[in-house]
């Protein structure tokens, strides 16, 4: 897409010439699937704004409960927040690159649990200490090899990303004092936690949701990537990628399980 800018003398606004319309994938309501539809392209920047191409976007698990109903978003709206994009158009004095090196962040011995052996393989790819099939175990025993598998037999840090409730029992009883419970995936409404308050209480521990994220956590994101990029396969991540036009096949075979992402190009 080539852009011509013009700055207006009268308000100052940084105005592009450019196509006037783009495709977007367009939710409009639950169980109906996503609709192709043109979208104005934006003709003024305001302060601080950037216009960017759409190279790629990915699929995440929150998209597919909107999209199913399980979780209630405004509509007629476009959905998606797993963006690679590439700057065209910027107007603000402050545009960085994000260059940089980043240490590999992790602790003592990361630990994974899922259902899923696949995604178990992935944890092991991307560095994991120990993997633990769920299904395998009582949940006392699972609590064991949790613990047993830490360096000093205590679990300071849990963190919840695959949208199950009934994963809060385990974390909870393994946990160790003063110990640490994230939650990141029960994104839908009625995500109740079954917890004992008396865990709670006498570990003094501290539960705490992830939302969303600011720039510095993009940029450290990146850093990561930069240094990392040859580590890990983070090319496993993307089973496959649908063009735009494909939109609810891509949908479906998401919600399938099959892939941890599914790529979306225009």
């Amino acid at each position: 897409m080539k852009t011509d800018l013009e700055q207006t003398p009268q308000t100052n606004e940084l105005r592009i010439s450019a196509p006037r319309q783009c495709k977007a994938a367009v939710f409009e309501r639950p169980n109906a699937g996503l609709v192709i539809r043109d979208i104005p392209i934006p003709t003024v920047l305001e302060p601080d704004a950037v216009l960017c191409r759409v190279r790629m976007s990915t699929l995440c698990g929150s998209d597919l409960h909107t999209v199913f109903g399980r979780r209630p978003e405004p509509a007629p709206s476009v959905l998606g927040h797993e963006i690679v994009g590439e700057i065209v158009e910027h107007r603000t004095e402050d545009l960085r690159d994000f260059n940089g090196v980043a240490l590999s962040k992790g602790g003592p011995a990361v630990i994974a649990t899922d259902l899923d052996p696949s995604r178990l393989q992935m944890a092991r790819q991307f560095g994991a200490d120990h993997c633990f099939a769920v299904e395998d175990y009582e949940p006392a025993e699972l609590v064991r090899r949790i613990r047993e598998a830490c360096p000093d037999g205590r679990l300071s840090v849990a963190f919840e990303a695959c949208g199950a409730t009934e994963a809060a029992d385990v974390a909870m009883e393994a946990l160790d004092v003063a110990g640490r419970y994230l939650l990141a995936g029960p994104v839908t409404p009625n995500s109740l936690l079954r917890i004992d308050a008396n865990q709670v209480i006498r570990k003094v521990l501290t539960i705490a949701g992830v939302h969303n994220y600011g720039p510095g956590h993009l940029q450290g994101a990146l850093e990561f990537l930069q240094a990392h990029h040859t580590a890990y396969p983070f090319d496993a991540v993307v089973g496959r990628v649908f063009p735009l036009a494909r939109i609810n096949d891509a949908i479906q075979e998401a919600a399938s399980g099959k892939y941890t992402r599914m790529g979306i190009r225009p």
